[in-house]
């Protein structure tokens, strides 16, 4: 009878101690030590950074498009939110890419353009369908954003929660979804290039969420550099809210990134920089 008790309490004492040894176990291969969290708005400026070939004075070595998608899981407090994070670079002068001069005028007039029928496509075949999505972009991917918030066919097929953009004016697509939260240095006026600044002066400039980076007159680098500095909008959250709490965790070895076409049937040309800067 002691040696069956005896049986019964180490029994007992492994049942008890299994959790812990299975956590033990785990963790070296735990896949969350390949995950980074987004805390602020920077961190989402250089997450669409990434889309830019031509970024500053150097190539980017990791271009793969200038849309960028991976798996995230948003936190708010205590609430947790599965999302799939949607990042839109701006204007730059690709060939055989929709990120130009023209696109910028029908963007801006709030007109159907090649690059947001190539965001929709790339979401659609590359998204679940009922996912929720966050979108983000910088300059013209920020008006892109906007635009493919009221996109009917992304509507229907998904649950638009935010929408955060840099340097971006604003754009009102009918029925636009989603939290719509845009950014803006003091000294970039491209925030202001669109046609609501006539239509909608109100909400295009009170709806701008500013902060001075100290560029003065020279609106270019605020344009493009602004965003990036923790000094300046390190105090929003990734939602794009000042004193804001929410972040995104994220593995940044399963950011996909994809190409936009203005020709789909010649998007097996070299990457060519078309960019007078270059």
């Amino acid at each position: 009878m002691k040696n069956l008790r005896k049986v019964l309490v180490c029994f007992t004492l492994i049942l008890a101690l299994m959790p812990s040894l299975a956590v033990q176990a785990a963790s070296p291969n735990d896949s969350r030590a390949d995950e980074t969290v987004f805390t602020n708005a920077c961190d989402m400026a250089g997450y669409i950074y990434a889309g830019y070939y031509h970024c500053s004075t150097a190539v980017n070595p990791n271009f793969n498009g200038p849309i960028h998608i991976v798996k995230a899981e948003l936190r708010q407090g205590i609430k947790t939110t599965p999302v799939y994070l949607v990042g839109i670079s701006g204007t730059e002068l690709i060939l055989n890419q929709p990120t130009n001069i023209i696109t910028d005028l029908k963007c801006g007039f709030e007109k159907d353009n090649r690059y947001l029928q190539e965001i929709v496509d790339v979401i659609c075949k590359n998204i679940p369908a009922g996912s929720n999505l966050i979108l983000t972009g910088h300059s013209l991917g920020g008006m892109e954003a906007q635009q493919a918030s009221g996109n009917l066919k992304l509507k229907l097929r998904y649950r638009i929660l935010n929408v955060i953009s840099f340097g971006s004016p604003l754009i009102t697509p009918e029925k636009q979804e989603g939290t719509l939260r845009r950014l803006g240095d003091k000294a970039d006026i491209v925030p202001y290039l669109s046609i609501n600044t006539i239509h909608k002066p109100v909400q295009q400039i009170l709806g701008l969420e500013q902060e001075d980076g100290g560029y003065g007159k020279d609106f270019t680098e605020a344009h493009m550099r602004s965003y990036l500095r923790e000094d300046v909008w390190g105090d929003y959250d990734v939602l794009g809210f000042k004193g804001g709490n929410a972040t995104l965790t994220l593995n940044p070895n399963a950011v996909e990134g994809y190409g936009a076409y203005i020709i789909p049937w010649l998007k097996s040309l070299p990457t060519i920089d078309l960019s007078p800067w270059s």
